[in-house]
C-alpha cells in the first residue's frame, strides 16, 4: 500500500538500505510494544488461572511467568518482525521502486496473491473464534442442566462447620449432652432460624458412610445384598437443610440412647426395597460402624444429591445423632440465618466458649461449598470462553482492517463507479457481501473443526451432545453478527465518499 510513497523516496535519493531500515524500524516499535503488553496481560492471566484452577490441577501455584516466558515473547516478537517488517521490506526494494513510480500511481485494489493471503488469514481466524466459542457454548449449555437438577435441599443461608469430637468427648452420654447443649447456644444466636447437625455433609468428600441393610421379616432373593448410606443427625437437621419430609415424622429430642431405635429412609430406599408398600413401622437391620442393630423405620424424607449435581439420587437411611454411637465422632453442624458470615464466626465462638480445646477443621458457607463442586467445568468455561471472545475480537478486527484497506486501496475506483452511476446502497452491499463471504466459509471451516474439538470436552458435559443444536446455533448467530458489523462499518464509510472530492484528490 505504500509503494507509491517509498517509491518517491528513492526517486528523491533515498538508498534502499535506507528505506529497509525506515520499515523495520517501524515494525520493531510495534512489535516490542506488543510484547510488552503482551507479556504483562498473559502474566495476569497466568495469575489468574493458578488462584482460580481445580485441584486437579496440581501445582499451579508454583507456575509464575519469569525468564523463560520473557525469552519467549521476544522471539514470537522477532519472528513476527521478521514476517511483517523485514521480508516485505526487502521484497518492495528489490522489485525496483524506483523505475515503479508512474505504474504505482496508477494502480488500485489488492494484487490476487495479497488478496488470498489476507482472505486466508481472516478466514483462519474466524474459524478458530467459532470453534472456542462452540466449547463455551457446549459448556455454558451443560452448567445450565447441571444446575437446573434439583439438590432435594437448600444451601443459601447455610453456615456450616466441621469438628471431630470423639478425642475430647469420648464417651458417649458426655458427647451427647455437648452436642446438645452446643446446638443450643447456636440456636440462640440472633438471626438463626434453624439448626442441626449431620455425619455426613452434602457435598463433603465421604459425605455418608455405607451399610449392608436387611429388612426384618423380607426374605432375600438369591445372592441379595442391600447397600445403604447411613447417616446420623440431630432433631432440626431436615429443617435446616429444607429437606421435605414426605411421611411420617421427623426426630425428636426424646429419640435418645435408652429409647426404641428408630430410622429414617429417603424415597429412592422406599421405591427400591419396599416397592409399593409402606415402609413405616417396618424393622430394619445394619450395622452403623458396629455391630447390626434392629431400627423401625419411621418416616420418608425427599431424596438429595449427596456429593455432585449429577449424581442421581441413592437409598438412604438416616438415624439419630444420641443413637449413632461411634458414629457421631465426627459431626458438621449447620445453622441457617439471613447473616451466614456472622453466624459462621459465631458458630465457632460458641463452641469454643463452652469447649476451648476444641479444634474445628473447617467451616463455610454451604452455598460456596455447593459450587466448588462445580469449580472444574466453570473453570473450563471461563478459559475457553475467554479465549473465544479474544479470537472473535481479532477475527472481527481482522476482517474490518482487511475491508477497511480494500476499500482504502479502491477509494479511486469507487469514486468513478459512483461518478458513473453506481449508487452508495449497491457499493455498499458489493462490500459488505465481501466481507460475508469470508465470514461464511470461516464460520463453515469452525464448524467442522468443532466436530473434532468438542469431543475432547466431552468428559466435562453433562446431558449435552457434542454436536448440541442450541449452543452451535447461538455461536453462530452471535458470530455471523459480529462480522457483519465488522464488515458494514467500512463499507459504510467507503459508499459515503464523494466522487468529486475523490477524483479531485486524484
Amino acid at each position: 500500500a505504500r509503494r507509491r510513497e517509498l517509491a518517491i523516496r528513492a526517486a528523491l535519493g533515498a538508498r534502499s538500505s535506507r528505506i529497509v531500515t525506515h520499515l523495520v524500524t517501524e515494525s520493531v516499535l510495534l512489535h516490542a510494544i506488543a510484547a510488552i503488553a503482551a507479556f504483562f496481560f498473559a502474566s495476569a492471566i497466568i495469575l489468574w488461572i493458578a488462584s482460580n484452577s481445580p485441584e486437579g490441577l496440581r501445582r499451579m501455584d508454583e507456575v509464575r511467568p519469569g525468564a523463560i516466558t520473557a525469552g519467549i515473547v521476544v522471539v514470537l516478537a522477532a519472528l513476527a518482525t521478521l514476517l511483517a517488517g523485514v521480508l516485505p521490506a526487502m521484497r518492495l526494494v528489490r522489485s525496483g521502486l524506483a523505475s515503479d513510480l508512474e505504474s504505482s500511481r496508477r494502480s488500485s485494489g489488492l494484487t490476487s496473491g495479497e488478496a488470498r493471503l489476507q482472505a486466508v488469514l481472516v478466514v483462519a481466524q474466524i474459524s478458530i473464534a467459532l470453534l472456542l466459542l462452540t466449547g463455551a457454548g457446549l459448556l455454558t449449555r451443560s452448567l445450565q442442566k447441571l444446575t437446573g437438577n434439583d439438590l432435594g435441599f437448600e444451601p443459601r443461608g447455610v453456615s456450616t462447620i466441621q469438628m471431630y469430637l470423639y478425642d475430647l468427648h469420648p464417651d458417649p452420654a458426655e458427647r451427647n449432652a455437648f452436642v446438645a447443649s452446643s446446638l443450643d447456644a447456636i440456636r440462640a444466636l440472633p438471626g438463626v432460624s434453624a439448626v442441626g447437625a449431620t455425619t455426613g455433609m452434602p457435598f463433603a468428600p465421604a459425605a455418608a458412610a455405607r451399610d449392608d441393610m436387611e429388612i426384618v421379616g423380607q426374605p432375600r432373593r438369591p445372592g441379595e445384598n442391600i447397600t445403604i448410606r447411613t447417616t446420623a443427625v440431630t432433631p432440626g437437621y431436615f429443617e435446616t437443610m429444607r429437606i421435605p419430609l414426605v411421611s411420617g415424622r421427623d426426630f425428636g429430642t426424646f429419640d435418645g440412647p435408652k429409647s426404641r431405635r428408630v430410622a429414617i429412609i429417603n424415597e429412592t430406599a422406599a421405591r427400591r426395597f419396599w416397592n409399593d408398600v409402606s415402609p413405616l413401622d417396618s424393622t430394619v437391620r445394619f450395622g452403623l460402624m458396629g455391630p447390626p442393630t434392629e431400627w423401625t423405620v419411621i418416616g420418608i424424607v425427599a431424596d438429595i444429591r449427596e456429593q455432585a449435581y449429577s449424581e442421581e439420587p441413592a437409598p438412604q437411611v438416616f438415624v439419630p445423632v444420641a443413637q449413632g454411637g461411634r458414629s457421631s465422632g465426627g459431626l458438621n453442624y449447620v445453622a441457617r440465618s439471613s447473616a451466614q458470615h456472622a453466624i459462621l464466626a459465631g458458630m465457632q465462638a460458641t463452641i469454643w466458649e463452652l469447649t476451648p480445646s476444641q479444634s474445628i477443621d473447617s467451616a463455610d458457607l454451604l452455598e460456596e461449598v455447593v459450587r466448588g463442586s462445580l469449580h472444574a467445568q466453570t473453570f473450563a468455561l471461563q478459559l475457553i470462553a475467554g479465549f473465544g471472545i479474544t479470537a472473535l475480537l481479532l477475527s472481527s478486527l481482522g476482517l474490518f482492517g482487511l475491508l477497511t484497506y480494500v476499500a482504502e486501496r479502491r477509494r479511486t475506483e469507487v469514486g468513478i463507479r459512483m461518478a458513473l452511476g453506481a449508487t452508495s446502497s449497491k457499493i455498499e452491499r458489493q462490500f459488505v457481501r465481501r466481507g460475508l463471504s469470508l465470514a461464511a466459509i470461516g464460520i463453515t471451516t469452525g464448524i467442522a473443526l468443532s466436530f473434532v474439538f468438542t469431543r475432547v470436552l466431552q468428559s466435562l458435559l453433562y446431558e449435552t451432545s457434542p454436536f448440541d443444536f442450541v449452543a452451535l446455533a447461538s455461536v453462530v448467530g452471535v458470530t455471523s453478527i459480529v462480522t457483519l458489523l465488522a464488515s458494514w462499518i467500512p463499507a459504510r464509510r467507503i459508499a459515503s465518499l464523494q466522487p468529486a472530492t475523490v477524483l479531485r484528490l486524484e
